[in-house]
């Protein structure tokens, strides 16, 4: 590619980038998942199972998976833009192989204390 010290030119690439992401998401389904625990794990839960029946990332119909991920101490009923910290994007095919990895080497986790959800964690520089 050819490259110039030119804002005209960088602004050109830019927006070539802008549309090549829009037409990405153009007609996509997307799941959001907001996290307040992984910036102070590093991990991020993937549920796949609760109750004993298939749930999250085993049925999800979504093209795409985005992770918010709160800077530590956000409360959970007042946040917004300015509380993200991170924000991962990942495919579900993507996200998909990287749990089934994950589960070649660990057992499921729990979701909580006292959940019936049970899934994987990823660490969150593998997504």
């Amino acid at each position: 590619m050819k490259t110039n010290d030119n804002f005209a030119y960088d602004l050109e690439v830019g927006q070539r980038g802008e549309n090549i992401f829009a037409d990405l998401l153009t007609g996509k389904k997307i799941e959001v998942k907001t996290d307040f625990i992984a910036s102070r794990t590093g991990n991020l839960y993937v549920e796949f199972e609760c109750w004993g029946k298939r749930t999250g990332l085993a049925t999800t119909k979504a093209d795409f998976w985005v992770f918010l991920i709160m800077k530590q101490g956000t409360n959970k009923n007042e946040f917004g833009l300015n509380e993200i910290e991170i924000i991962k994007f990942v495919s579900t095919n993507r996200l998909k192989t990287i749990c089934r990895e994950w589960l070649k080497h660990n057992e499921k986790v729990k979701g909580g204390r006292e959940s019936n959800a049970f899934g994987c964690l990823i660490k969150i520089n593998d997504i």
